[in-house]
């Protein structure tokens, strides 16, 4: 069965040795928060009112600037990129979207092999995965958990606008349990596979870095060399925007809002109704394992007990025809409930694995919209001011900001039905199958009563 999504991990052998603690989250936000007395670009700038020129102090940043989002509207980012990531438009990936990538294409992968390492002369213990990436002459890495969150967490803090699924969470006991390495290799797998499809973060260096950088003794001095580039990055949360190039997609801001707003309004119900129908499936699957296979066991008792008893009798014709009948009765329910046991978790086990997972994508977008939309306020709020103050710039990362969230949206959007369509087919067919061997066990004994 499932195990509930609510698992926490105290061990100390997952977290981060004080010598390789990456910056916490809220240390990664207040670097890039303004104080309430950020100064301006424009410190002469003037506005004018119908009847007379008013002096209008100068474009600040709102006080609760959680991203440095203000502040790169109106500055900009003098860091320079390393990383450039195109905007397009093209009717076929939904409109506007990420442009290709051809140095380095998105591409899938594989989370395999799950095994027990030590450290310290056995006093720390923890599970590594081999790391295969489907590209010729790639090599395989193994990574940690540990790993895997760090990875999240760098891509979290610098990809604020791009949908960063959570990872598994950790788990306080049974960390070793077969069941449960299994599960988490599943849904590393499922995670790892979801960001290294994603046309802008699998050419990120800290995915290409995390692939391709081995973390063993041998190559310690790289992995944690490239660790903290990856960590110093400049160009995070709203100065992230600074690698972004916007070529003309033809499309006016007008529909670009129009289009966001509409996924806006959408969004809420989609995350609603999968979260339903994964807490349907839960159920099921629980009653599959539990109830369903324990009643069937029990039919098959009962039919055997009647078997008994009707075997005894010897003389009279056909009664044992009867009794081999019956008696094929009891061991069609028994290998039925053996289906059940076995086999009936399989392919819902999957599906809702895939189900949680977009839960955690659609929850992504609130912050998202939410950014967004003080963004747009902010630019308005820079639209009403008189042409005598030049926010042509800001105008820009504006307009910039509002392609990479629906480039973002559309991408998600297409990979949705995508996806969907392949889970749900793979989730009927599986089913399909599974109630064909349950009725091919019942059609068994129906064709022994001649």
């Amino acid at each position: 069965p499932m195990r509930p999504s609510s698992r926490r991990d105290t061990d100390s052998d997952d977290s981060f040795s004080d010598s390789e603690c990456p910056p916490s989250s809220q240390q990664a936000t207040n670097s890039n928060t303004l104080t309430p007395h950020s100064t301006s670009p424009y410190p002469n700038s003037r506005s004018s009112f119908t009847g007379g020129e008013v002096n209008k102090p100068p474009p600040r940043a709102r006080f609760f600037d959680k991203h440095g989002l203000d502040n790169y509207l109106l500055n900009g980012s003098k860091a320079k990129p390393e990383e450039h990531v195109e905007i397009a438009y093209d009717e076929n990936e939904g409109g506007v979207c990420w442009a290709r990538n051809h140095t380095l294409p998105p591409f899938s992968c594989r989370v395999e092999d799950p095994s027990k390492g030590t450290k310290l002369g056995g006093l720390k213990a923890f599970m590594e995965y081999k790391v295969h990436i489907d590209i010729p002459g790639s090599r395989v890495v193994l990574r940690r958990y540990k790993q895997f969150d760090w990875l999240h967490e760098q891509l979290v803090n610098k990809f604020r606008f791009i949908c960063i699924p959570p990872l598994p969470e950790k788990q306080i006991a049974g960390r070793f349990d077969q069941e449960f390495v299994q599960e988490r290799r599943r849904q590393l797998e499922l995670w790892l596979n979801r960001v290294c499809r994603h046309p802008v973060l699998c050419a990120s260096y800290a995915v290409q870095h995390f692939i391709a950088c081995d973390a063993n003794d041998k190559n310690k001095k790289d992995w944690k060399g490239g660790k903290r580039k990856v960590e110093k990055d400049e160009l995070r949360e709203a100065s992230w925007l600074q690698c972004v190039t916007l070529t003309n997609t033809g499309i006016s801001e007008s529909q670009i809002a129009a289009q966001i707003e509409t996924f806006a309004q959408q969004q809420p119900g989609l995350e609603s109704q999968l979260k339903s129908l994964n807490q349907g499936l839960v159920k099921y699957l629980e009653r599959q394992t539990e109830v369903y296979e324990r009643d069937i066991v029990r039919m098959s008792e009962l039919f055997s007990k009647v078997y008994g008893a009707v075997h005894v009798d010897t003389t009279t014709a056909g009664n044992k025809e009867l009794s081999s009948s019956i008696s094929k009765i009891s061991g069609s329910y028994g290998e039925i409930a053996e289906l059940y046991k076995n086999k009936a978790t399989e392919g819902l086990r999957d599906f809702i694995e895939r189900i949680q997972e977009y839960i955690g994508l659609l929850a992504c977008f609130p912050s998202i919209l939410s950014i967004q939309k003080s963004a747009a306020e902010f630019i308005k709020t820079l639209q009403q001011r008189t042409a005598s103050s030049d926010f042509t710039n800001a105008i820009h990362r504006g307009l910039v900001l509002n392609h990479v969230v629906l480039a973002e949206i559309n991408f998600f959007q297409k990979e949705k039905v995508t996806d969907l369509k392949v889970y749900m087919k793979g989730l009927v067919d599986e089913q399909t199958e599974f109630y064909e061997k349950v009725s091919s066990s019942l059609r068994d004994a129906s064709l022994s009563f001649k």
